[in-house]
């Protein structure tokens, strides 16, 4: 990967987070009048969040995938509870898929690598990461694509 710096080097991956409203705090910004708890269905009880870090340890936005209809009352809500800097999306299965990729690649891969001359994403062997259509946005965007254990060859 000869001329990427570390910083434009980077792996990406999704993990899902369960929502356990059984303990006796939250996370929020110090000082913060009120604190949203997402609160999972019997069976919603989990989102996803794509994790992005650089060579260099520089950590990208954080994108969380949420459960539920695209324009139903969670999405309308999330505007109100997502902190400031991390970026959402509903999808009706809460998982990733291409649409939901799309999505990831404007809000958070080109911004990070706009001014860049060379980068590289790293990605496993989902489904979404290496739909035809996904590769083909990826090579008109010049981006190097390293799946684990296998090489693209763009």
């Amino acid at each position: 990967m000869e001329g990427v710096s570390d910083n434009k080097f980077v792996n990406m991956d999704e993990t899902a987070v369960y929502f356990d409203t059984h303990h006796n705090y939250t996370i929020s910004e110090k000082g913060a009048k009120t604190v949203s708890v997402p609160r999972g269905s019997s069976v919603n009880k989990r989102c996803i969040v794509c994790i992005a870090v650089a060579a260099d340890g520089t950590k990208l936005p954080l994108f969380v995938i949420f459960k539920g209809a695209v324009n139903g009352s969670i999405a309308n809500s999330l505007a109100q509870i997502m902190p400031v800097g991390m970026y959402d999306c509903i999808q009706p299965k809460g998982w990733m898929d291409n649409r939901v990729m799309e999505l990831w690649k404007e809000k958070i891969w080109k911004p990070y690598v706009q001014n860049a001359d060379k980068s590289v994403l790293l990605l496993d062997r989902m489904e979404s990461h290496i739909h035809p259509n996904f590769i083909m946005l990826w090579i008109f965007l010049e981006v190097a694509l390293y799946k684990y254990r296998e090489v693209l060859h763009l």
